[in-house]
């Protein structure tokens, strides 16, 4: 079991640009190393990475598709995804938790599976008070706020972040 568990991750991670092969035996590419070094250091930062890294993936693709009229039940959008490619459920539910990591889906109010970009299509919450989304905390408090805050919060980082960049470079945004 433990052998078949790992041969399908490194499976996953290879077709995902995490991993390669090199003669005979599996390294990790610029990008799995990347996310390797975010994850030990700032997890917030490898959630956002590896939702960028997989934007244009067959299963965000997939997942956009499925969840765009509605929110589905985790294990009802895990069979969806997995119906051709496995028949064991657990693969597919592996692929709805990397899914949630990479800030593509999250779980709504109602224990549904939804695009974290639904959100936007909501009206918006009420104002919470400056303390419930601390744009300037420790990485601890920010990781440990809600996905939806947490998402909020690191795209208000995002923001003048990305400005920044641009304006340093002598090449237009693309």
């Amino acid at each position: 079991m433990v052998e078949a568990t790992v041969q399908s991750a490194q499976g996953f991670m290879r077709q995902n640009g995490l991993l390669s092969p090199s003669r005979g035996a599996l390294t990790v590419t610029a990008e799995g190393f990347r996310l390797s070094e975010l994850r030990k250091t700032d997890s917030a930062r490898a959630r956002l990475y590896l939702r960028d890294l997989w934007k244009d993936a067959w299963f965000t693709r997939s997942a956009s598709k499925l969840l765009r009229s509605a929110p589905e039940e985790a294990t009802v959008l895990a069979q969806r995804l997995s119906r051709h490619l496995s028949r064991t459920a657990e693969r597919g539910m592996h692929l709805v938790e990397w899914l949630d990591y990479a800030l593509v889906v999250e779980e709504d109010g109602e224990g549904r599976m939804q695009l974290v970009a639904a959100r936007a299509t909501t009206p918006p919450p009420t104002p919470a008070p400056a303390a419930a989304a601390p744009l300037l905390a420790t990485a601890e408090e920010i990781s440990a706020l809600p996905d939806s805050q947490f998402f909020a919060v690191m795209q208000a980082y995002r923001t003048p972040l990305t400005s920044r960049a641009h304006a340093g470079s002598t090449t237009p945004p693309a």
